[in-house]
């Protein structure tokens, strides 16, 4: 649209008149005069006039534009969204792993609020909440058609205040959770030794997870390590660049992985470099439907070199990158810019990995029909949604309920189902109980330790 026009037009929104119900109202219309391609922009222009005139209270121009803004970036995609000072901060503090909230991983699915994993040892964590789970209230105020960004601000705040979650779960009762808010200090690897196999946990990919990463590789015993297995299970993700930087640590050379989007500069391939830790050491690396995004471009990139063996359940299937874009000193928005591509050329989004040995979750006896959630059970997830979803109006407490049921079963078919009453965390038992409870945790040793008996994968 030609810049005279647009400076014209946003003329007419802030120059309006006020709209009294004594006097027709002219609803938003676009003269014939105007030419083709920019007819959109100024019926966009004509919207706004209408609201900012008669609207039931009044409306300053900021918010117009910043809901503007913010309702069609959420409705592009669960990724996309506008970010005003406050949600960049966050985003940065988040980056950094030191943040005050409550330590979870969330997205919008048909307007509420969706957990795709706690992160260890966070308020979240110690009150097991879990993958899939749906929070339905914040301090029993009921939320729905919100943008990522409000809701996410409703759940951080000053640590040591309390916020109460009602959650609904797969196969249960609507339930409430009270926590605590603390600063999110994220250390995201552990490890530990058992018989000569070594255990290591990273629970996201924030800044530093590289670093940690070789600290831990740097301690093992040199030349008597047996194997390791890498957890990567309900790890969220995080930052691209230390994803590939901790598969270049297994790595000996080869593509890692690549994006590609409509923008040339986003079409990159990241390649790992020559020389690799604990080269011809058995690896085996743990999955689950809540290991997303720079998890599944580890896992992905380790299967294709035959590097590891991929071992749990289906890989959540996000595949899309987004790229963070300041629009002014207050605001910035957050973008789909790119897909991820796996070295075979597959791209995860909707797909996610599939493990070389599927073994689902369990502890003494296997859980059958979980609740899995993933990428593509999500409305509007790219090339997923095969329908708009609903606009919902203000809910009564019985379509509320209603809202929670539709949405907590939709899209699961043979999948739904309720977890065994009383089943216990097992990432909060040590090392040695978890091998005995844990049948994921089991088969990844059982296989590292066959896998010692002969060549390491691709050697």
């Amino acid at each position: 649209m030609k810049p005279t026009i647009f400076v014209l037009l946003l003329g007419i929104l802030w120059s309006g008149a006020p709209c009294f119900s004594a006097k027709p109202q002219t609803p938003p219309s676009v003269p014939d005069s105007i030419p083709k391609e920019d007819r959109p922009y100024v019926f966009l222009i004509s919207v706004l006039k209408f609201i900012k005139e008669c609207y039931v209270t009044p409306v300053d121009d900021d918010t117009l534009v910043e809901k503007s803004i913010a309702g069609a970036l959420s409705a592009l995609d669960p990724h996309s969204g506008y970010l005003n000072k406050k949600a960049l901060e966050a985003l940065q503090m988040h980056a950094d792993g030191k943040y005050g909230g409550l330590g979870i991983e969330v997205m919008i699915d048909g307007g509420l609020l969706r957990i795709i994993a706690p992160i260890d040892g966070t308020p979240a964590f110690r009150a097991g909440l879990k993958s899939g789970d749906l929070i339905t209230h914040v301090n029993d105020v009921f939320f729905q058609g919100t943008s990522l960004e409000e809701i996410v601000g409703k759940l951080r705040g000053a640590p040591g205040s309390s916020v109460r979650l009602t959650i609904k779960r797969a196969g249960q009762n609507p339930f409430k959770v009270d926590l605590k808010r603390e600063i999110i200090l994220v250390h995201p690897v552990s490890w530990e030794l058992h018989d000569g196999i070594a255990f290591i946990r990273i629970s996201t990919f924030g800044r530093g997870a590289t670093k940690e990463l070789e600290g831990a590789l740097e301690k093992l015993p040199k030349g008597s390590t047996k194997g390791l297995v890498l957890d990567l299970r309900d790890n969220p993700g995080g930052l691209l660049e230390e994803a590939v930087s901790v598969a270049d640590l297994f790595l000996d050379g080869g593509d890692i992985v690549s994006t590609r989007g409509r923008d040339s500069s986003m079409n990159k391939v990241f390649h790992a470099t020559k020389g690799e830790k604990l080269p011809r050491v058995p690896l085996v690396v743990l999955v689950n439907n809540g290991s997303a995004s720079a998890s599944e471009i580890v896992a992905g990139a380790l299967q294709h070199y035959h590097r590891a063996v991929i071992v749990g359940t289906q890989t959540f299937g996000k595949g899309s990158v987004q790229k963070v874009v300041p629009i002014s000193e207050k605001a910035g928005v957050k973008l789909t810019v790119a897909c991820y591509y796996l070295p075979s050329g597959q791209n995860i989004q909707r797909h996610g990995v599939t493990p070389d040995v599927v073994v689902p979750l369990a502890t003494v006896k296997i859980a059958k029909d979980l609740f899995f959630f993933r990428e593509k059970d999500i409305p509007h997830a790219m090339q997923a949604a095969e329908k708009a979803a609903e606009k919902i109006p203000e809910k009564s407490k019985e379509e509320q309920r209603a809202l929670i049921e539709k949405v907590s079963q939709k899209e699961r078919g043979d999948r739904k189902g309720k977890e065994e009453d009383g089943e216990e965390d097992m990432r909060k038992l040590p090392l040695s109980e978890r091998l005995e409870k844990d049948l994921q945790l089991m088969q990844a040793f059982s296989i590292v330790r066959a896998l010692g008996c002969k060549p390491a994968p691709g050697k």
